[in-house]
């Protein structure tokens, strides 16, 4: 069974709270206007190292007032926006307001074909979830490209529960991420399967959300693997960040470079930080 959306979910305990809006492309030039110019800092940092992207963050950005940071994460490592997030929510003396963009790419028949190698299964920083076993666990699997990758993950992980997540745009004409080798196994395997909008960080995570929460009421261990469209990236380190019991994990394959092109289709997606009060009893 295949679902066509995810049922809004209510907002678990935690410290802070994602507040999640998308802006389509007619919105996004007059929010550009909202940064202005100022020095260029160029730097080259490894993919998987958030220590200097930490750094780079405590050098270039005040200790104390508000700050409207924009992120373009189309050609980002997810350890590098999962670093910045982090970094803005832990210094709780800025006032963040963060403006994620992301343009969407155009793909060859390629990379259809390609046969992708695992290097290994880690933990996105800041996501690491909880760490002790529970008696079920529950995977929410976001599914790509690489069907085969996507099925031995799985194999790897050997969770209780699936369920998949998928965009029903088709990246490539005549590509089906559904009836991709691996995917359909899995897709028949999953509890449910939900179709989430390719470009919306919002609805993808609302439908992490409301998978995760179902799952964490009744004790169960609840891992997010996305391994689709950066905006469905996004959204599963957005969810682990917003309730620490949530682990999100990334997995390391081969890269072996593909022609990308732009589409012209822009997604502006902006997040703030807000406190929550505890309620006196």
């Amino acid at each position: 069974m295949v679902s066509q959306s995810a049922r809004p979910v209510n907002q678990p305990p935690s410290l802070y709270y994602s507040n999640i809006h998308d802006q389509r492309k007619g919105i996004v030039s007059e929010q550009l206007r909202r940064f202005p110019k100022g020095s260029v800092v160029e730097e080259n940092v490894e993919s998987d190292d958030e220590q200097k992207v930490y750094e780079l963050l405590r050098n270039n950005f005040p200790q104390e007032g508000k700050a409207s940071v924009l992120i373009d994460y189309s050609s980002m490592s997810r350890v590098w926006y999962a670093a910045i997030i982090l970094w803005f929510r832990e210094s709780r003396i800025l006032q963040p307001f963060l403006t994620f963009i992301y343009s969407e790419g155009k793909y060859t028949e390629g990379i259809a074909k390609k046969e992708v190698v695992i290097g290994d299964i880690r933990t996105v920083p800041g996501c690491e979830g909880e760490a002790y076993k529970h008696s079920r666990t529950a995977s929410i699997l976001g599914l790509g490209f690489y069907g085969y990758m996507s099925l031995c993950v799985c194999e790897q992980m050997e969770p209780d529960i699936i369920y998949t997540i998928l965009t029903p745009e088709n990246p490539v004409e005549g590509f089906d991420i559904a009836n991709q080798e691996g995917n359909k196994e899995l897709i028949t395997r999953a509890t449910d399967c939900f179709l989430v909008p390719l470009l919306s960080v919002e609805s993808a995570y609302r439908c992490m959300m409301d998978i995760a929460t179902q799952h964490l009421a009744e004790n169960d261990e609840v891992t997010i693997v996305p391994m689709g469209p950066k905006p469905h990236v996004l959204a599963a380190i957005l969810a682990a960040l917003t309730d620490r019991r949530i682990c999100t994990l990334r997995v390391k394959h081969d890269d072996y470079g593909e022609d990308i092109r732009p589409s012209g289709a822009i997604v502006s997606t902006e997040v703030k930080f807000v406190e929550l009060i505890t309620p006196k009893k």
